[in-house]
């Protein structure tokens, strides 16, 4: 048995070239605006989240401040006292800067990294299974063959 052999022409090959780009092009047009949304998405959401804790904070500062104007039976104490303990809070986060900057950062890429490279390493596994069974397909054809491949 002899297999038939088919050249393509030169217009043939361009033409096959070009529409190899325009849908390489067309992939990577997508693929980069579903990267945009999921960041659009995941910013909307850790705004949210930050909004919430800020509100969170608010109101339990608020809340430290009442109960401790009810300890000291003046609100100018209390209120006043509430307010130095979020100053030295703040002058301690300062005095840490970096140490707190590292630990949000790594937070934040930890986060990045587990939401968005877990499907890129789905697809590639993915594309490895489909090779591996492409291969085997191979083997067991050549196995069922042997007089083609001499």
């Amino acid at each position: 048995m002899q297999q038939q052999i088919s050249y393509k022409t030169l217009s043939d090959l361009w033409n096959d070239a070009k529409d190899y780009i325009n849908i390489r092009m067309d992939t990577l047009k997508l693929t980069a605006l579903e990267k945009l949304f999921k960041l659009a998405a995941d910013l909307v959401t850790n705004t949210a989240v930050v909004f919430s804790l800020l509100m969170a904070f608010l109101s339990a500062a608020i809340t430290l401040a009442f109960y401790l104007s009810y300890l000291l039976d003046s609100y100018t104490k209390g209120f006043g006292c509430a307010t130095i303990f979020f100053i030295l809070l703040a002058c301690l986060i300062l005095w840490q800067k970096l140490a707190v900057e590292k630990f949000i950062a790594g937070i934040a890429i930890k986060r990045y990294f587990e939401k968005h490279c877990e499907e890129e390493e789905e697809k590639e596994k993915a594309i490895i299974k489909t090779e591996v069974e492409k291969e085997k397909a191979m083997i067991e054809e050549e196995k069922k063959n042997p007089v083609l491949n001499s």
